[in-house]
């Protein structure tokens, strides 16, 4: 029996351990192939992140260059603004629809209201009739009183003569005491008259009564009438000024309340764009810059624009600037609210040398690259134009066909720099 056992422990031993080398083997090809994944995989990033910009070497050659942010803007009118009811009622007349232009003063939205103009129609009248009083004052009773006051300036004097004849010839003995009583009693009279012209055309003149009583009911007509006007304006909703009508909400017959936008105009003189820009293109960005306009894919052609104002700060949630862009009055699509494409040239070179900005260095504010020629590197100074790209437009110390290296290959280069 011990021998038994013994044997088939040595045969389970001989089986554990082909087992474990089975294991162990097969372990061995798993970690080597990974490996070799690992392997393939960094020759492989290395190969692509390669680029063709990563080369340490640059050939100057020349060709056309140019910079261009492309973006979309919305068109809108000069000014615009909603026109609110100030009172309730229903909508009478509706005087023009969306995209008419009206002129200043037109009525855009008419509302009911038959105790308005009955008060309108009363103070008008009442005023219309002061005003006719008062102007007959002026123009018929002043003159009139004028005149009388002249006649009876004559007939004074007339009836005081007479009496003092009378009173010589009575001294005389050659009229009666009644006749002589009676010149003093028309002389009177006359007088009574003289006084009482004269007193009617002062109360008539600057500063009289009857004039300033005229003239205080005219007054009061007139502020009842205009008071009565304003509450009838309210109800009348017209242009401030030379127009276009961009929305109607109202129907006639509606009902409207205070404070309910009844329509939204838009001020005659020219459209305008209104765009974001990344703050990237700020720096280049600046007033009457030309920038094309366009809508759509741009096959009905475009139109030259200018922009009219840079805002001088940038949106932190949103890291753009806004530009205004003046339209061309002739613009074809003019809708306020429609999306429109723009084009800004920030940068255009015919026939330019163009390098790769990272082959430019600043030493002391002055531009500069590393030109090699044969074995030798030695530093040019350049002047460059630059858009935001990775690119600039060298304009001054470089020829076609020179050969440039990157600053920081510089020690690598044979030579000195």
């Amino acid at each position: 029996m011990r021998k038994l056992l013994s044997a088939f422990k040595q045969q389970w031993d001989r089986r554990a351990g082909r087992i474990r080398g089975a294991v162990f083997k097969t372990k061995k090809r798993k970690y080597m192939a990974l490996a070799g994944i690992i392997l393939l995989a960094v020759a492989f990033a290395f190969a692509w992140g390669k680029a063709p910009g990563e080369e340490k070497v640059f050939r100057v050659a020349a060709r056309d260059y140019s910079e261009t942010v492309i973006a979309s803007g919305i068109l809108k009118l000069e000014e615009e603004t909603d026109l609110v009811a100030e009172v309730s009622g229903l909508v009478d007349v509706v005087g023009a629809q969306a995209g008419d232009t009206v002129s200043a003063g037109a009525i855009l939205v008419s509302i009911e209201s038959q105790d308005n103009r009955l008060d309108l129609d009363t103070a008008l009248a009442a005023y219309e009739n002061a005003r006719a009083e008062y102007d007959r004052l002026l123009t018929v009773d002043y003159p009139a009183a004028v005149a009388e006051l002249s006649y009876r300036n004559s007939t004074k004097a007339q009836a005081e003569k007479e009496y003092r004849d009378a009173q010589a010839l009575y001294g005389e003995g050659a009229i009666s005491r009644d006749d002589l009583s009676l010149k003093q009693v028309q002389a009177d009279a006359a007088y009574a008259q003289w006084s009482a012209a004269s007193l009617r055309l002062s109360s008539m003149s600057e500063g009289g009564a009857q004039r300033l009583s005229a003239l205080a009911d005219l007054n009061a007509a007139q502020a009842q009438y205009e008071k009565a006007e304003a509450k009838a304006a309210k109800y009348q909703i017209e242009a401030p000024w030379g127009a276009v009508l961009l929305q109607c909400y109202v129907n006639p017959r509606d009902q409207v309340e205070p404070g309910q936008v009844l329509a939204r105009i838009g001020k005659q003189g020219g459209y305008y764009v209104t765009a974001e820009l990344d703050e990237k293109y700020f720096p280049f960005i600046d007033k009457d810059k030309e920038v094309t306009i366009s809508v759509g894919d741009g096959h009905k052609g475009s139109m030259a624009g200018r922009i009219l104002r840079v805002t001088p700060s940038i949106n932190p949630g949103t890291g753009t600037f806004e530009v205004k862009i003046a339209v061309p009055e002739d613009f074809p699509y003019q809708a306020s609210g429609l999306s429109v494409n723009i084009d800004i040239v920030l940068l255009d070179a015919s026939d330019a040398l163009v390098v790769p900005s990272r082959y430019i260095f600043v030493s002391e504010g002055q531009e500069y690259v590393l030109l090699q020629t044969g074995a030798s590197v030695e530093s040019k100074q350049v002047e460059t134009l630059r858009g935001p790209g990775s690119e600039v437009v060298v304009t001054l110390g470089l020829e076609e066909g020179q050969t440039l290296l990157l600053p920081d290959d510089a020690s690598a280069a044979s030579g000195s720099v």
